[in-house]
């Protein structure tokens, strides 16, 4: 049994531990920040500004490494949110108080324009907007109604089309929304009041078109409020967060993982969920550890090495270095089987971790590295185009050969030709390949045979 110095001890020693994963922290004064978002492309983070109702909001563009204020820039009234177009060519900013959009060019960091939208059914002019963007100049945004409508909104032309659900199993609301890169599927989580009660409510998935939301799948109810948590997609578009649940994204019905608290940030890779406090095993659910203070307002950088926490009790930023926190993926793709390894059997699949600026991915495959560095997609060592993470080798992976591959990421404005990697197949082969064995204690566990083979 522990004495009290010792649990005091232990908890000072946990303290000293979370203070330490602090890296910089930088006072913004003047500011109160309601959204993070990073730029892929960039090393920025934007930050938003909105000091009050009635006060112009501005967008600050934050060195990736340290927070530094590289520049700001003044925007409407009140903003409430941000969406970078899937290019990363352009930002806009929904302006809650004076009812207009903002465009952002990213490239000369300037807004270029901002448009008036009508919003006839809100319910409080105070009540947050949320925003989406492609890459065609079409935003779609709420109207902050009971239960908010979703517009689809010609930026250039300044006209708005209120999108109207068909089908069965419709969302009374949307509370905010999440858009895929290739722009076809919406995601939100239902939203239906602000403040009455506490209805339930459900991420839901719909095919979007020009005037119309088309539901796809529906998923398990969870609580509407608290009405502040964001929607996230990770880059592969496999899993939607929304509150407590992680969700297939081909399918919401389907839940993948439950937390204990409501998420507000992701890493890029969906390996790693952001409670206010918790940093939680984003396949698990279970806590990885506890930062020092609650933050709603949360991004991790472009390249995922750090984890920027807005404090509004100081109006300040507090960055972490990932790697005291969790181990995530970055922007470069990591391969499985790892590069050099011997692999015990032959894999069925050649696997790599998702890139947030590719929309697809070109593997090659073969024996001689210099044959595929020099490979293009009319080389026989070409395996094939696909959107998702993994391949299928195409061929019989013999032993004791070594097999070189590569991977290029397909972005909107370019092709990233990827690094080679190699693995080994091993000339014996191990079965089974793990072992996991229990046993009652006192008691001699069961036998377990393992056999070694060389086809030689």
């Amino acid at each position: 049994m522990r004495t009290i110095c010792q649990i005091i001890s232990i908890l000072s020693l946990s303290l000293w531990n979370l203070t330490a994963f602090a890296q910089v922290t930088n006072l913004l004064p003047g500011r109160v920040l309601v959204k993070l978002t990073p730029d892929y492309l960039r090393p920025v983070v934007y930050a938003l500004n909105a000091p009050g109702t009635s006060n112009p909001g501005t967008v600050l563009a934050l060195n990736s490494t340290n927070g530094a204020v590289l520049n700001e820039i003044t925007v409407g009234l009140n903003p409430t949110d941000v969406a970078i177009t899937p290019a990363a060519d352009f930002l806009y900013v929904i302006n809650t108080g004076s009812r207009t959009i903002s465009k952002v060019d990213l490239t000369l960091f300037a807004v270029q324009s901002s448009q008036p939208i009508s919003t006839p059914s809100t319910y409080s002019l105070s009540n947050p907007l949320y925003v989406v963007a492609d890459n065609s100049g079409t935003v779609y945004f709420t109207d902050g109604a009971w239960g908010p409508e979703v517009y689809s909104f010609n930026y250039a032309s300044g006209t708005q089309t209120m999108i109207l659900p068909t089908g069965g199993n419709e969302y009374p609301g949307a509370g905010g929304m999440v858009l895929s890169k290739f722009t076809n599927t919406l995601y939100i989580w239902q939203q239906y009041g602000w403040s009455a009660g506490s209805a339930n409510s459900d991420i839901v998935s719909s095919s979007i078109g020009p005037s119309a939301l088309t539901t796809l799948s529906v998923g398990p109810t969870q609580n509407r409020d608290p009405l502040n948590t964001p929607i996230f997609l990770d880059a592969a578009e496999r899993w939607v967060f929304n509150k407590v649940q992680k969700v297939s994204a081909t399918n919401a019905s389907i839940l993948l993982t439950q937390f204990t608290d409501n998420i507000y940030g992701i890493s890029v890779d969906g390996s790693v969920a952001f409670g206010p406090t918790e940093v939680f095993n984003a396949q698990t659910g279970i806590v990885i550890t506890n930062l020092p203070f609650a933050a709603t307002v949360q991004s991790l950088s472009g390249d995922q090495t750090k984890l920027f926490r807005y404090n509004s009790s100081i109006s300040g930023i507090v960055i972490y270095a990932m790697s005291s926190i969790a181990p995530v993926s970055g922007l470069t793709i990591v391969p499985t089987p790892a590069n050099g390894s011997v692999v015990a059997q032959a894999p069925t699949n050649l696997v790599w971790s998702p890139s947030a600026t590719a929309l697809s991915y070109d593997a090659y495959l073969g024996t001689n590295q210099a044959a595929i560095a020099a490979a293009t997609i009319t080389s026989p060592l070409y395996l094939g185009r696909t959107t998702g993470t993994s391949v299928s080798p195409g061929q019989q992976l013999n032993p004791g050969i070594t097999y070189y591959w590569r991977v290029d990421t397909l972005g909107f404005n370019a092709t990233n030709k990827g690094s080679i990697w190699s693995f080994t197949v091993s000339q014996i082969a191990i079965s089974p390949a793990q072992l996991s064995i229990g046993g009652i204690v006192g008691y001699n566990p069961a036998s377990v045979s393992l056999s070694l083979l060389n086809p030689a």
